[in-house]
This record gives C-alpha cells, structure tokens and sequence, in this order.
C-alpha cells in the first residue's frame, strides 16, 4: 500500500497498489499526507502546483480506464544516503517491544514482503529476533544483535556496536546498518522461490533514563532509505522520491507514471490554504510580548498575593510548536491583551529541567499550557491544552471564553 505528496506542475500521480489490483483515486495535497495508506511520495521541481493521486504499486502493467496518452513512467530504483544525498523527510519511527531476559534485553522485528507457507496460504516474514546488551564494564547498553537471516542462531556478523551519548539528561544507545530484504514476486503474489534483494538502510535507538526506573522498554527504529526516479516535464527534471510511512519493508519500489491533470486549484490558493500559521503571522504585534518569569515558586508565591490566575507554559529547548508560538502567538496584541485584562501572571518551565513538575502535572508532550487559580488556600486548575494554540485561541483561553460548538 502506498500514498503519495505531490509537489508537481499539473500532473497526476498512477502508482500501483503491491499485489493487489484495486485502483484509488484520492486528492493529494502539496506537504499533506493520504489517509490511510502508507507510502509517501515527494516530487521536487522549481514550481510547487497541486497534483494528484490515482494509485500505487509494483511492477505489474495495469492501466487505469481513463489513461492519458501522454503518461510518462518513471521507474524507481532503492536508495542508500550518503554524503551529500538524504531524503528531507523520514517516517515517524516506529518501536520494538522488548523484555529482560538474563541480563540483556529482547525483543522481535517484524519487517519485509509475505511468503507462502505450505498449505500455499500468504504468511507473515519470520521475525528477526533482536538483543540489546551492555558490553563488560559499560554501565550503558552498547551492543545490539539483529537475526537477519532470521535461523534464531546468534553469530558475530549480525553484532554491531553502538554509540552512547547523552542529552538532557537521558542516555542514547544509537547505530546504523542496512538489510536485505527480498523483493516482492514480479506478478504481486507471494511465493516460496528465492527472490531479489534491495536494501532497506535503518537508524535505531534506544533511549535510558535513570530518572524514569519505570520507563517503557523498546527500541526504536527509523528507515532511512527511499526510492528515487527522474523525469522531464514542461522541460523541468522532477526528482521522484517515496518512502514508507508504515514501516514494514512490503514496498520495493517499481514505477510510477504522471500524466497531465487539471487539480482545479492555482498554486496562489494551494500554498495559501497550506500556510496554517497565515492568521498569526498577519495578526497585530503588542508593543511588548507577554511576560513570562522562569521561577515557578516566584510566580506562585506572586499570584497567591494577588489573587491572580497563573498561567504555566512547559516547554523544551528543542520542542518546534514552542519556538513559533513565542515568536507569533506570544507576541500578538490579543493575547497580550487577554492576559493583561485577566491579570493573569505567566511563568515557563523546562520540562528537561524540572521533571519533578513534569511529574506533578502530569505532563505528557509540549508545549502544555496550564491556567491555574490562587484566589483560594487550594490551587485550582481551571483549564489546560496540549500542544500549539493559534492567536485566536490562545486569546480566548486566557480569557476563560470557550470554544464555540463546530468551530
């Protein structure tokens, strides 16, 4: 299964869906994702323009009823990064469950193309078993082995090293390798035959940290590899990148094949309808951003003598939504004007700084904004929202206004 991101001039994106005949027709949107499939594809040339897509898959040489002429097919060939060559978007990574055994960790990774068991019925890939291990005399995990021919037997080629560092606090045990994974049979279906190989090259981490004793075991995995093909239109070269966004190393690339579409939309009304942030950015500036202290007890101890409503802000030095929110949202008049109206006293908190209030509040990702009430010996929470607020409605959160049914 596969989806696809189309950055192209007016063309419409025919991929083949892997071993299987069925035709979708969905409309992409330039930086968006398709729902429900799981392959992303990325075309890059000079002019962005709304494209869309029509299918997705191997080798097979169905084409749509209403086929143009015209179609170009691009064939896509495995790619490896190296310098100078990375794709610009990776997949979320995925995880690998594990569980102490004898001193080490273990787990299983599932990943690659069916097979055929023998009664002839389609069988998931035996899964590769996995161990982490700490090396004698590591006092961190430094040492992981992958069963890539999947025969359960632990041999020294299927060892690497890794690398430990440590950030904010937490230790990562972090290495690279690719495997070969086999290709799917020409025709789409599943067979006990020996195939092709391509490779799949995967970064992987695993994450420690001595202040979470309780903390979820897993390895975490991301690939890194993508398929890639060229094509010419409108005398422009189109660079044709795809990558999984389910990682389950099923697709192996094939061809795609463009051909003229009217989207209906010009680029000035796609790349408007894509810039989510427009509203703030156009929003009026304060004279002054709102004011935030970065002591916690300082502020509480302000808005218990005052009677005033806190306003907590958990943040990290390296959370994204955080950084534009004080560049656009916090220094927009309505908010600043929200919060001056309601006396509201602001603090932030470093979520990697001060677990111990991570803790305490409950927080769970970045940034969290809390509202909190001193007019009483209790503290009170009156209301808290997870993750980016716009300047429209991080003014009526300050506010205590609510959010209109439908909006």
């Amino acid at each position: 299964m596969a989806a696809a991101v189309l950055v192209a001039p007016a063309l419409r994106l025919t991929i083949r869906e892997e071993r299987s005949a069925r035709l979708a027709r969905l409309r992409s949107r330039v930086s968006g994702r398709i729902q429900g499939m799981n392959t992303t594809a990325l075309l890059t040339v000079g002019v962005l323009v709304l494209g869309s897509l029509t299918s997705l898959g191997a080798s097979q040489d169905s084409r749509p009823a209403d086929r143009d002429d015209r179609a170009t097919r691009v064939a896509l060939t495995s790619q490896t990064p190296s310098e100078g060559k990375a794709l610009r978007w990776s997949p979320k990574g995925a995880k690998v469950a594990l569980h102490a055994v004898d001193g080490r960790l273990e787990g299983a990774l599932s990943i690659g193309p069916k097979g055929m068991d023998a009664q002839g019925q389609a069988s998931a890939p035996n899964p590769m078993a996995i161990w982490l291990a700490k090396s004698e005399g590591s006092a961190r995990v430094d040492r992981m082995w992958l069963d890539r021919n999947r025969d359960g037997q632990h041999s020294a080629d299927e060892e690497i090293t890794l690398g430990v560092s440590e950030s904010r606090g937490k230790f990562w045990s972090s290495g690279e390798l690719t495997l070969q994974l086999p290709r799917s049979a020409a025709d789409g279906s599943s067979s006990v035959e020996p195939r092709a190989t391509r490779d799949y090259p995967m970064s992987f981490w695993f994450v420690e940290d001595p202040a979470a004793p309780d903390q979820e075991l897993a390895l975490r995995w991301s690939r890194r590899g993508w398929h890639q093909g060229t094509m010419q239109w409108q005398g422009e070269a189109m660079h044709v990148l795809i990558t999984e966004v389910k990682m389950d190393g099923v697709f192996d690339g094939g061809w795609i094949e463009m051909e003229p579409f009217d989207p209906g939309v010009t680029r000035a009304a796609e790349e408007l309808a894509d810039d989510n942030l427009r509203e703030d950015k156009l929003a009026e500036r304060a004279e002054t951003p709102l004011a935030f202290g970065h002591d916690y007890e300082a502020a509480v101890a302000k808005a218990k003598a005052e009677g005033k409503v806190l306003l907590v802000d958990f943040e990290t030095t390296w959370c994204g939504p955080c950084k534009t929110m004080d560049a656009l949202v916090y220094t927009a008049k309505d908010v600043v004007d929200a919060a001056a109206a309601r006396g509201i006293v602001a603090v932030k908190v470093d979520g990697d700084d001060h677990r111990d209030l991570n803790q305490a509040f409950a927080v769970q990702a970045y940034p969290t904004m809390i509202l909190l009430d001193f007019s009483s010996d209790a503290k009170v929470e009156l209301d808290r929202h997870v993750g980016y607020l716009s300047v429209k409605d991080m003014a009526r959160f300050l506010s205590g206004a609510k959010k209109p049914a439908g909006e």
